[in-house]
């Protein structure tokens, strides 16, 4: 029996059924791996287009020359890695702070980029050297009293221990403050120009930049990756799933890259590259850039009589 043809063919029950949140387990969405693989990618983006943002400003790190910016920094950094004194090196930890604040950018921001991880596991990673098993001094922090089964003298942190554990995660965060200071009121092509200047390798350039432009290249693929296969899924994805996507993804990001790398260099061949960047432009060191090295120069003697007397 045909149906009229005027006459719509009825829903099926299922799709007429009200639809329910799909439960949660944990606390966490059933494709939170997907979601948090995402989150952390775009945050890489995320955190190019703010330093774009910030180099571009009119203020006084943006308007040093790369060169005088590069040589002060990197003085700085090698400074921090033989001082001792302790109100060297927090005087030393507050100059990035100093320049941040005159440059526009957020403090509390860029404490938290700098100071928030990667110093405090170097304090971290350094404490059982500064215990009393590697470190004797008085004790300062006990741990396991003496005559302990198996410790004889006890397990403690001296004051030297802690400093020397402190230290280590002191002079981690200078070095990240100023390497981070420079990439973010520095632009990239600018950076790369000045080294140029310096008379840098230009292969070592070339593959800075390369390295630079095509990390995004890779970071946006892996993005569609995860969106695709978001997408896609539906219902719990199971911890064996997702090791053998991202084992999938990994490999095929690294034929991938292999690939881009082949076509690019024929591509620039092509083009008549000739082993040596072009484009840079040499400016003329200027008396901002003369008034930034005597500040810095200044600040390294205050700091170097701090070493010296205390």
């Amino acid at each position: 029996m045909t149906q009229p043809p005027n006459q719509l063919p009825e829903l099926p029950q299922w799709m007429t059924e009200p639809q329910t949140p799909p439960p949660q387990t944990a606390g966490r969405t059933r494709l939170h791996f997907l979601r948090g693989t995402m989150r952390h990618i775009a945050e890489l983006f995320e955190n190019d287009l703010s330093s774009e943002k910030y180099a571009r400003l009119p203020l006084y790190l943006q308007s040093v020359d790369a060169r005088a910016k590069t040589i002060a920094f990197l003085f700085f950094i090698v400074f921090g890695s033989l001082v001792n004194s302790a109100p060297a090196l927090l005087s030393l930890a507050a100059v990035p702070l100093l320049y941040a604040s005159v440059s526009g950018l957020k403090l509390r921001s860029f404490v938290r980029r700098v100071w928030g991880l990667v110093p405090l596991l170097a304090f971290l990673f350094a404490l059982p050297g500064a215990s009393s098993l590697l470190t004797q001094g008085k004790p300062l922090l006990i741990i396991i009293p003496a005559d302990a089964p198996g410790f004889s003298n006890g397990l403690y942190f001296s004051a030297a221990g802690l400093w020397s554990a402190a230290r280590i995660g002191l002079r981690t965060g200078i070095s990240l403050s100023f390497a981070a200071l420079l990439l973010l009121t520095t632009r990239w092509s600018s950076l790369t120009g000045g080294l140029a200047a310096m008379r840098v390798p230009a292969l070592l350039i070339s593959v800075l930049n390369m390295a630079y432009r095509y990390l995004f290249v890779m970071a946006r693929t892996a993005l569609e990756l995860m969106q695709a296969r978001f997408l896609r899924s539906c219902g719990k994805l199971g911890t064996s799933l997702n090791r053998r996507f991202m084992g999938h993804s990994a490999a095929f990001l690294f034929l991938k890259s292999h690939y881009l790398s082949e076509e690019i260099y024929s591509a620039m061949c092509c083009r008549g590259y000739s082993g040596r960047p072009a484009g840079f432009q040499q400016r003329k060191m200027t008396a901002n850039d003369a008034v930034f090295l005597f500040a810095a120069a200044l600040i390294f003697l205050i700091l170097l009589a701090e070493e010296l007397l205390f």
